[in-house]
C-alpha cells in the first residue's frame, strides 16, 4: 500500500518504520518544512493518508485528502469543534474518513472502564470528579485528546455535570520528562477516593488500519473508533 504520511514527529516516524517493515511504501511525507507538497496531485498517487499533526492543521489536512479522493485516517486531537463540518464534507464527496483520539487497545478498554465508573457514580452526588494526566514535556496538546474523551464520557453518563474545565481542580495536566503517559479519573469524598490509573508505556500507531483489506471498511463513510468500537 502506498501511504501519504502527514505529520513527521515521533508518531509519524514510528508509523513509517512499522509500515516499511510490513511491506508498505511511504509515498509522500509531509512535515512543517514540506507543506507545499500536500497537493491534490501528490495525494492521488497514494492509496491512503495517515494524518498525525496538531489542532491548527488537522482539519485542513483531512479536507485536502478527502478532496483528493483518498481515504484518510487521523489521530490528531484538539480540532473536534470542526468535526461535523469534516464529516459532512466527507459524506458530500462520498469519501472515507477514520478518526480516534487514541489507537491503543488498552486505552479503549480503559474508556469502557471509565464509562462504567461514571455510570456507577451517577447517583453518588457526594463524590466530586476530577481527571489528572501526566505526560512527557514534548506533549503538545493539553489536555490530551484521551483526557478530553474521558471527560466527555463522564458528561454523557452524569447529567449533573454540564461541562469539563481545564483547571487544576478539574482536568489537571502534569508534564514531566522523561515519563510514561498516565491518565487517571478520580472520584472522591472526604472519607474515600476511587482512582483507576492507566499507564501508556509507548506510542501506539494505527497499524491495524492499514493492514485491512480494501473491502468493506474502506467504503465511503465516516468512522470514529471510540470506546472500543467504530461508529
Amino acid at each position: 500500500m502506498k501511504i501519504a504520511l502527514i505529520g513527521y514527529g515521533k508518531m509519524g516516524k514510528t508509523i513509517e518504520e512499522i509500515a516499511l517493515q510490513r511491506g508498505h511504501t511511504v509515498q509522500l511525507k509531509i512535515d512543517i518544512d514540506s507543506q507545499a507538497d500536500l497537493t491534490k496531485e501528490n495525494l492521488q498517487n497514494c492509496d491512503m493518508a495517515i494524518e498525525f499533526t496538531g489542532p491548527n492543521s488537522a482539519k485542513g489536512n483531512i479536507l485536502a485528502c478527502l478532496e483528493a479522493g483518498i481515504p484518510v485516517l487521523s489521530g490528531s486531537t484538539g480540532w473536534l469543534e470542526d468535526r461535523n463540518e469534516v464529516d459532512n464534507y466527507c459524506k458530500n464527496r462520498n469519501g472515507t474518513f477514520l478518526y480516534t483520539s487514541n489507537f491503543s487497545v488498552g486505552v479503549n478498554i480503559f474508556f469502557e472502564l471509565n464509562k462504567k465508573l461514571a455510570q456507577l457514580m451517577k447517583g453518588q452526588e457526594a463524590y466530586e470528579i476530577s481527571l489528572e494526566e501526566i505526560h512527557h514535556t514534548q506533549k503538545k496538546d493539553a489536555p490530551s485528546g484521551t483526557a478530553i474523551s474521558l471527560a466527555e464520557q463522564v458528561l454523557q453518563e452524569i447529567p449533573r455535570k454540564k461541562k469539563w474545565v481545564n483547571a487544576a481542580s478539574k482536568i489537571r495536566k502534569n508534564w514531566r520528562s522523561p515519563v510514561n503517559g498516565k491518565t487517571r479519573p478520580r472520584v472522591r469524598i472526604v472519607s474515600s477516593t476511587i482512582r483507576p490509573l492507566m499507564i501508556l508505556r509507548s506510542y501506539t500507531p494505527p497499524t491495524a488500519a492499514w493492514d485491512l483489506q480494501w473491502g468493506q471498511f474502506w467504503q465511503p463513510n465516516t468512522f470514529m473508533i471510540k470506546k472500543g468500537s467504530s461508529a
